[in-house]
């Protein structure tokens, strides 16, 4: 087995949304304008390429943005990975601060179901990873996942598309929202048995480029924002990886043994969402 930390497409260094209207970030030119609702991801540039989602493509070409077409949804998440107690610091629900409908402070009740007293279950929180136009909003996330947490995404039978293997084309996009540290995320391949297929790619989203910002307000598992200043209507940067399947050691030879993509939680992961490519993949989508 072997392990790589790097695309081999490079870093995502532009982003598109529809945030009033139409929004762009790149990494070479900051947008001052920082979302602060829901918002869905339009394409992503990686390398001289742009790519669109599908979300909306006729909004990228009237506002003239060339692009290659694609068709990304997201990874769909049953049950959100928790931890206890539910007003610890893992597990923030993170939010555009506008999100709750409360310019610059917090909604009671909460903007998401929990039980009186009580925490929000992971089925509860789930829908923050997968909400908006095909799953990609921007507007929503968990942070601080737990380190360790396991998202495991299985395919459908038709698994991977061997052509679309190494044709330079990403296929894996993950979404980092908040403060990330030097703890590196793991993705892999596995296969039937629960084995990596070739390699595991740890993720540094430290060392990720920053394409953007965006104001947050973060809630607890209970129901109430976290206290601090820096947790309401705070200013947190958007960084974006981009992965092809050959990262992942795969070829013509190997690629039927993998059944499911694994996602493993360095500690300080915040997440909008997972998304695929889905002529490259096959996942069975809500």
């Amino acid at each position: 087995m072997h392990a790589g930390a790097t695309s081999s497409l490079g870093p995502v260094t532009e982003v598109w949304s529809d945030f009033g209207g139409f929004w762009s970030s790149s990494a070479s030119s900051v947008n001052t304008t920082q979302p602060d609702n829901s918002h869905a991801l339009l394409a992503f540039r990686v390398g001289e390429f742009a790519y669109s989602t599908g979300v909306d493509d006729a909004r990228l070409s009237a506002n003239g943005v060339t692009f290659t077409s694609g068709n990304w949804r997201v990874l769909p998440v049953n049950a959100a990975p928790t931890s206890t107690p539910c007003t610890s610091d893992n597990d923030l629900v993170m939010l555009g601060q506008r999100y709750d409908g409360v310019d610059g402070g917090s909604s009671v009740p909460a903007p998401f179901a929990h039980p009186p007293g009580g925490c929000a279950t992971g089925e509860n929180l789930a829908s923050f990873l997968t909400m908006g136009e095909r799953g990609l909003d921007l507007g929503t996330g968990l942070a601080n996942t737990p380190g360790g947490a396991v998202l495991t995404f299985p395919f459908s039978t038709n698994g991977i598309t061997p052509t679309r293997i190494d044709d330079g084309v990403p296929d894996i996009l993950i979404t980092q929202m908040a403060a990330p540290t030097s703890n590196a995320d793991e993705l892999s391949l596995i296969d039937a048995a629960g084995n990596v297929v070739v390699n595991i790619i740890f993720v540094r989203q430290d060392s990720t480029t920053i394409v953007g910002n965006w104001r947050a307000d973060f809630y607890q598992r209970s129901g109430t924002i976290r206290s601090g200043a820096q947790f309401t209507n705070s200013s947190r940067t958007m960084r974006f990886r981009a992965f092809e399947l050959s990262d992942f050691g795969i070829d013509e030879s190997n690629y039927a043994e993998a059944v499911a993509l694994r996602w493993v939680a360095g500690g300080t992961s915040d997440p909008a969402f997972f998304a695929f490519n889905e002529p490259s993949i096959s996942i069975p989508t809500r």
